[in-house]
Protein backbone atom coordinates (compact mmCIF):
# COMPACT_ATOMS: atom_id res chain seq x y z
CA UNK A 1 0.00 0.00 0.00
CA UNK A 2 2.38 2.19 0.89
CA UNK A 3 4.53 2.08 -2.36
CA UNK A 4 1.49 2.30 -4.40
CA UNK A 5 0.59 5.39 -2.81
CA UNK A 6 4.25 7.08 -2.96
CA UNK A 7 4.37 5.94 -6.90
CA UNK A 8 0.53 7.97 -7.16
CA UNK A 9 1.43 10.73 -5.16
CA UNK A 10 4.55 11.04 -7.57
CA UNK A 11 2.40 10.63 -10.40
CA UNK A 12 -0.33 13.36 -9.44
CA UNK A 13 2.00 15.82 -8.26
CA UNK A 14 2.29 16.45 -11.82
CA UNK A 15 -1.17 16.89 -12.41
CA UNK A 16 -0.22 19.72 -14.74
CA UNK A 17 1.17 17.97 -17.36
CA UNK A 18 -1.48 14.88 -17.70
CA UNK A 19 -4.80 15.57 -18.66
CA UNK A 20 -8.00 15.81 -16.62
CA UNK A 21 -9.25 12.11 -17.47
CA UNK A 22 -5.88 10.33 -16.57
CA UNK A 23 -5.57 12.73 -13.52
CA UNK A 24 -9.35 11.63 -12.42
CA UNK A 25 -8.54 7.94 -12.93
CA UNK A 26 -4.97 8.45 -10.95
CA UNK A 27 -7.44 10.32 -7.65
CA UNK A 28 -9.94 7.62 -8.13
CA UNK A 29 -7.22 4.64 -7.64
CA UNK A 30 -5.73 7.23 -4.91
CA UNK A 31 -9.11 6.85 -2.76
CA UNK A 32 -9.42 2.82 -2.98
CA UNK A 33 -5.58 3.10 -1.81
CA UNK A 34 -7.00 5.67 1.44
CA UNK A 35 -9.44 3.18 2.12
CA UNK A 36 -6.84 0.44 2.56
CA UNK A 37 -4.64 2.23 4.77
CA UNK A 38 -7.91 3.61 6.54
CA UNK A 39 -7.58 7.21 5.66
CA UNK A 40 -11.24 8.05 4.88
CA UNK A 41 -11.06 11.62 4.95
CA UNK A 42 -8.38 11.21 2.35
CA UNK A 43 -10.14 8.79 -0.04
CA UNK A 44 -13.24 11.11 0.28
CA UNK A 45 -11.08 14.36 -1.02
CA UNK A 46 -9.53 12.38 -3.76
CA UNK A 47 -12.68 10.51 -4.73
CA UNK A 48 -14.51 13.93 -4.59
CA UNK A 49 -11.76 15.47 -6.97
CA UNK A 50 -12.48 12.86 -9.42
CA UNK A 51 -16.20 12.80 -9.30
CA UNK A 52 -15.98 16.43 -10.39
CA UNK A 53 -13.67 15.57 -13.61
CA UNK A 54 -16.14 13.02 -14.48
CA UNK A 55 -18.92 14.85 -14.15
CA UNK A 56 -17.86 17.45 -16.42
CA UNK A 57 -16.73 15.34 -19.18
CA UNK A 58 -19.72 13.14 -18.76
CA UNK A 59 -17.95 9.64 -17.95
CA UNK A 60 -20.82 7.88 -16.47
CA UNK A 61 -18.27 4.73 -15.57
CA UNK A 62 -16.03 6.72 -13.61
CA UNK A 63 -18.93 8.63 -11.68
CA UNK A 64 -20.34 5.16 -10.82
CA UNK A 65 -16.52 4.22 -9.52
CA UNK A 66 -16.62 7.36 -7.58
CA UNK A 67 -20.05 6.18 -6.08
CA UNK A 68 -18.72 3.42 -4.79
CA UNK A 69 -15.29 5.10 -3.01
CA UNK A 70 -17.55 7.61 -1.36
CA UNK A 71 -19.97 4.87 -0.16
CA UNK A 72 -16.92 2.81 1.34
CA UNK A 73 -14.81 6.05 2.90
CA UNK A 74 -18.44 6.97 4.27
CA UNK A 75 -18.90 3.55 5.73
CA UNK A 76 -15.44 3.89 7.12
CA UNK A 77 -16.46 6.83 8.96
CA UNK A 78 -19.49 5.26 10.09
CA UNK A 79 -21.56 7.61 8.11
CA UNK A 80 -24.22 4.88 7.04
CA UNK A 81 -26.92 7.16 5.71
CA UNK A 82 -24.51 8.70 3.49
CA UNK A 83 -23.18 5.38 2.66
CA UNK A 84 -26.47 3.51 1.42
CA UNK A 85 -27.27 7.07 -0.76
CA UNK A 86 -23.45 6.59 -2.26
CA UNK A 87 -24.50 2.76 -3.19
CA UNK A 88 -27.90 3.36 -4.14
CA UNK A 89 -26.35 5.45 -6.56
CA UNK A 90 -23.98 3.23 -7.65
CA UNK A 91 -26.21 0.27 -8.29
CA UNK A 92 -28.76 2.31 -9.98
CA UNK A 93 -26.28 3.96 -12.80
CA UNK A 94 -24.41 -0.09 -12.70
CA UNK A 95 -27.81 -1.62 -13.42
CA UNK A 96 -28.64 1.20 -16.16
CA UNK A 97 -25.24 0.87 -17.75
CA UNK A 98 -25.15 -2.94 -17.92
CA UNK A 99 -22.11 -3.16 -16.19
CA UNK A 100 -22.14 -6.47 -14.32
CA UNK A 101 -19.00 -6.30 -12.67
CA UNK A 102 -19.53 -2.77 -11.25
CA UNK A 103 -23.32 -3.84 -10.10
CA UNK A 104 -22.18 -7.02 -8.30
CA UNK A 105 -19.90 -4.44 -6.61
CA UNK A 106 -21.61 -2.19 -5.39
CA UNK A 107 -24.32 -4.59 -4.27
CA UNK A 108 -21.96 -6.46 -2.02
CA UNK A 109 -20.77 -2.47 -0.70
CA UNK A 110 -24.73 -1.77 0.30
CA UNK A 111 -24.90 -5.25 2.09
CA UNK A 112 -22.54 -4.53 4.24
CA UNK A 113 -24.83 -1.30 5.26
CA UNK A 114 -28.01 -2.85 5.23
CA UNK A 115 -29.19 -3.44 8.74
CA UNK A 116 -31.92 -6.06 7.66
CA UNK A 117 -30.30 -9.40 8.14
CA UNK A 118 -32.93 -10.50 5.01
CA UNK A 119 -32.04 -7.78 2.46
CA UNK A 120 -28.48 -7.95 3.00
CA UNK A 121 -28.62 -11.65 1.86
CA UNK A 122 -30.49 -11.11 -0.67
CA UNK A 123 -28.20 -8.22 -1.94
CA UNK A 124 -24.89 -10.72 -1.57
CA UNK A 125 -26.79 -13.74 -3.04
CA UNK A 126 -27.60 -11.43 -6.04
CA UNK A 127 -23.76 -10.06 -5.69
CA UNK A 128 -23.01 -13.79 -5.80
CA UNK A 129 -24.85 -14.96 -8.61
CA UNK A 130 -23.65 -12.23 -10.91
CA UNK A 131 -20.09 -13.82 -9.60
CA UNK A 132 -20.42 -16.78 -10.08
CA UNK A 133 -21.14 -16.16 -13.91
CA UNK A 134 -18.42 -14.54 -14.46
CA UNK A 135 -16.09 -16.76 -13.00
CA UNK A 136 -15.03 -13.71 -11.10
CA UNK A 137 -12.30 -14.88 -8.08
CA UNK A 138 -11.90 -11.62 -7.03
CA UNK A 139 -15.24 -10.72 -6.64
CA UNK A 140 -16.17 -14.24 -5.22
CA UNK A 141 -13.62 -14.30 -2.49
CA UNK A 142 -15.60 -10.59 -1.16
CA UNK A 143 -18.93 -11.80 -1.60
CA UNK A 144 -17.91 -15.54 0.16
CA UNK A 145 -16.61 -13.08 2.79
CA UNK A 146 -19.62 -11.39 3.36
CA UNK A 147 -22.13 -13.84 3.70
CA UNK A 148 -19.74 -15.56 5.94
CA UNK A 149 -19.71 -12.39 8.36
CA UNK A 150 -23.85 -12.78 8.10
CA UNK A 151 -23.92 -16.22 8.87
CA UNK A 152 -21.76 -15.56 12.04
CA UNK A 153 -23.85 -12.69 13.11
CA UNK A 154 -27.02 -15.18 12.61
CA UNK A 155 -24.69 -17.64 14.96
CA UNK A 156 -24.76 -20.17 11.50
CA UNK A 157 -21.73 -20.95 12.14
CA UNK A 158 -21.08 -24.32 10.20
CA UNK A 159 -22.09 -22.12 7.20
CA UNK A 160 -19.87 -19.80 7.78
CA UNK A 161 -16.76 -21.67 7.73
CA UNK A 162 -17.70 -22.89 4.74
CA UNK A 163 -18.45 -19.88 3.25
CA UNK A 164 -15.16 -18.35 4.59
CA UNK A 165 -13.14 -21.50 3.46
CA UNK A 166 -14.66 -21.24 0.02
CA UNK A 167 -13.24 -17.35 0.17
CA UNK A 168 -9.58 -18.47 1.37
CA UNK A 169 -9.70 -21.04 -1.62
CA UNK A 170 -10.58 -18.36 -4.54
CA UNK A 171 -8.38 -15.97 -2.93
CA UNK A 172 -5.45 -18.67 -3.16
CA UNK A 173 -6.53 -19.39 -6.85
CA UNK A 174 -5.11 -15.50 -8.04
CA UNK A 175 -2.59 -14.95 -5.11
CA UNK A 176 -5.03 -12.68 -3.87
CA UNK A 177 -3.26 -11.84 -0.20
CA UNK A 178 -5.48 -9.44 1.39
CA UNK A 179 -8.45 -12.13 0.53
CA UNK A 180 -6.33 -15.02 1.94
CA UNK A 181 -6.04 -13.12 5.10
CA UNK A 182 -9.50 -11.88 5.84
CA UNK A 183 -10.60 -15.32 5.10
CA UNK A 184 -8.35 -16.32 7.96
CA UNK A 185 -9.66 -13.99 10.20
CA UNK A 186 -13.60 -15.15 9.68
CA UNK A 187 -12.81 -18.77 9.95
CA UNK A 188 -10.77 -17.30 13.43
CA UNK A 189 -13.68 -15.84 14.73
CA UNK A 190 -16.07 -18.19 13.88
CA UNK A 191 -13.77 -20.66 15.76
CA UNK A 192 -13.57 -18.72 18.60
CA UNK A 193 -17.54 -18.37 19.11
CA UNK A 194 -17.62 -21.90 18.82
CA UNK A 195 -15.49 -22.15 21.55
CA UNK A 196 -12.62 -24.08 19.53
CA UNK A 197 -9.74 -21.99 21.02
CA UNK A 198 -6.91 -24.25 19.50
CA UNK A 199 -8.45 -23.73 16.09
CA UNK A 200 -9.02 -19.82 16.50
CA UNK A 201 -4.79 -18.81 17.91
CA UNK A 202 -3.83 -21.56 14.88
CA UNK A 203 -5.79 -19.01 12.53
CA UNK A 204 -4.83 -15.84 14.05
CA UNK A 205 -1.38 -16.96 13.89
CA UNK A 206 -1.67 -17.88 10.75
CA UNK A 207 -3.18 -13.86 9.65
CA UNK A 208 -0.05 -12.25 11.76
CA UNK A 209 2.35 -14.31 9.39
CA UNK A 210 0.09 -13.50 6.20
CA UNK A 211 0.39 -10.10 7.75
CA UNK A 212 4.16 -9.64 7.73
CA UNK A 213 3.81 -10.56 4.22
CA UNK A 214 1.12 -8.40 3.18
CA UNK A 215 2.77 -5.04 4.94
CA UNK A 216 0.08 -4.56 6.66
CA UNK A 217 0.02 -2.93 10.18
CA UNK A 218 -3.66 -2.98 10.66
CA UNK A 219 -4.21 -6.67 10.40
CA UNK A 220 -1.01 -7.41 12.16
CA UNK A 221 -2.75 -5.39 15.27
CA UNK A 222 -5.95 -7.01 14.51
CA UNK A 223 -4.66 -10.16 14.96
CA UNK A 224 -2.92 -9.48 18.12
CA UNK A 225 -6.47 -8.60 19.68
CA UNK A 226 -7.56 -11.89 18.88
CA UNK A 227 -4.99 -13.33 20.41
CA UNK A 228 -5.06 -11.47 23.08
CA UNK A 229 -9.18 -12.28 23.68
CA UNK A 230 -8.27 -16.01 23.40
CA UNK A 231 -5.86 -15.93 26.00
CA UNK A 232 -8.26 -13.59 28.14
CA UNK A 233 -11.23 -16.47 27.25
CA UNK A 234 -8.76 -19.69 28.48
CA UNK A 235 -7.88 -18.07 31.57
CA UNK A 236 -4.04 -16.58 30.27
CA UNK A 237 -3.97 -13.31 32.14
CA UNK A 238 -0.48 -13.08 31.69
CA UNK A 239 0.09 -13.58 27.79
CA UNK A 240 -3.07 -11.19 27.44
CA UNK A 241 -1.35 -8.54 29.33
CA UNK A 242 1.54 -9.33 27.18
CA UNK A 243 -0.04 -8.25 24.18
CA UNK A 244 -2.27 -5.65 25.05
CA UNK A 245 0.96 -3.07 25.19
CA UNK A 246 1.20 -3.93 21.46
CA UNK A 247 -1.87 -2.90 20.19
CA UNK A 248 -1.93 0.57 19.24
CA UNK A 249 -5.81 0.86 18.34
CA UNK A 250 -9.47 0.46 19.02
CA UNK A 251 -11.96 -0.85 17.35
CA UNK A 252 -12.94 2.48 15.96
CA UNK A 253 -9.95 3.08 14.49
CA UNK A 254 -10.15 -0.57 12.94
CA UNK A 255 -10.53 -0.69 8.94
CA UNK A 256 -14.09 -0.96 7.55
CA UNK A 257 -13.79 -5.08 6.25
CA UNK A 258 -12.10 -6.30 9.07
CA UNK A 259 -14.21 -4.15 12.06
CA UNK A 260 -16.67 -6.05 11.83
CA UNK A 261 -15.22 -9.35 12.56
CA UNK A 262 -15.05 -8.08 16.07
CA UNK A 263 -17.55 -9.72 18.55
Amino acid sequence: LSEGMAVLNHALSASDRIDDYLQAQGRAAMGYLAIFSGDHPRAEMEANAALEIFEKSGKEDGIDNCYRILGIAAFGRRDFEAAVKFHDKSIELSRRRGDEWGLAFSLTNRGNVEMSFPEAERLYEESRKIRLGRSDHWGLVWSDFRLGILRVWQARLDDAVELFRGAKAEAEVIGYGQGRVLATLGLAEAACLAADYATGRSCFEDSLEMAGELNDGRVVQFSKMGLAQIALDEGDVAECRALIPEIRFGIGDVDPFLWTLIG
